[in-house]
């Protein structure tokens, strides 16, 4: 069984990796109904153990898993 310890590290993994593939500026697609084409405004960070972003002209935090990213990795 998972605890909230389990699932906070898990979440900060999601993070870690997402912020070290991806810069603050990176072009992704949010659907909320229509899709947004928008940029990252933050870094990722677990919010009650969720991965989330904020995005440009998108009010409020987003989950991670609903973003897809449109720009190539930068290596």
């Amino acid at each position: 069984m998972e605890t909230k310890q389990d699932t906070k590290q898990a979440a900060e993994q999601i993070c870690d990796a997402f912020n070290a593939k991806y810069k603050v500026g990176t072009g992704v697609e949010y659907d909320i109904g229509t899709l947004v084409e928008t940029t990252t405004r933050s870094a990722a960070w677990p919010l009650s153990r969720i991965p989330t972003i904020l995005l440009h002209n998108v009010m409020g935090p987003v989950p991670l898993e609903y973003i897809k990213v449109v720009e190539p990795i930068d290596h």
